[in-house]
């Protein structure tokens, strides 16, 4: 069984959210940003949040 691991999604209009990624190699090889803890997560979306649009980020169980 496979461990549960958190990612941080962005959100760019209505209904439409991107995963925050790390480019891990070359030709552009994305992948999110993950963590072993909902906490963990919770600290580095705090990066990415801005006063007054602290809902457009949000941390999100990742199913690979």
């Amino acid at each position: 069984m496979e461990e549960s691991r958190y990612g941080v999604k962005i959100h760019l209009a209505h209904s439409d959210w991107i995963w925050v990624t790390e480019n891990i190699g070359r030709c552009m090889d994305l992948i999110p940003v993950l963590f072993d803890s909902y906490e963990e997560a919770e600290v580095f979306a705090n990066i990415w949040r801005l006063a007054g649009a602290e809902g457009n980020v949000k941390v999100e169980l990742y199913a690979s």
